[in-house]
């Protein structure tokens, strides 16, 4: 019921930052030449930002149950790292919110291999990023290099909890 109410209220703050945006926005071009709206950035950033983590992970969560319902798309890692990857993105991107959040999501979930839609994970990120960016994208991160980083961060993840709860 809480991923329900969750996922409602995700997407009434997108619809309406969308409603937002379509009436205030400006169009300018970006480095890559496609449009977005200025404030769209800060809608969807607020919307974020509005957010504390327990809550981005349920929203997460939320998102990965609807691709799975509505689609059958199966991820395998954690909600948490994902919230943790867009912390990571938006700080090398400062762009990074002038798409909605489930824009956002699909994206890092295809990039991390984790977008279980039964295509091969490679082409997947290849048609998500072109064929340029696909190979500056392969030579950074292989499938055993994202698997590495993955239990990496599991493993740093029981750390942080277990000391949150000795902190409390």
């Amino acid at each position: 019921m809480k991923k329900l109410i969750c996922l409602i209220a995700m997407m009434c703050c997108c619809v309406t930052n969308a409603n937002a945006q379509a009436k205030t926005k400006k169009n300018t071009k970006a480095a890559s030449g496609q449009p977005h709206a200025q404030r769209g950035v800060q809608n969807y950033e607020a919307v974020w930002d509005g957010l504390s983590y327990d809550d981005k992970v349920k929203m997460v969560a939320g998102v990965i149950a609807m691709f799975k319902e509505e689609r059958g798309v199966i991820m395998r890692k954690d909600p948490a790292f994902y919230v943790d990857e867009v912390e990571i993105a938006r700080s090398k991107n400062p762009d990074l919110f002038s798409r909605p959040i489930g824009a956002i999501l699909r994206v890092m979930f295809i990039l991390n291999r984790d977008f279980g839609d039964g295509r091969d994970p490679d082409e997947a990120i290849r048609r998500e990023l072109g064929e340029k960016n696909y190979r500056k994208y392969v030579s950074g991160r292989s499938a055993e290099e994202n698997e590495k980083y993955y239990r990496q961060w599991l493993k740093d993840s029981v750390k942080r909890k277990a000391k949150s709860v000795k902190g409390k």
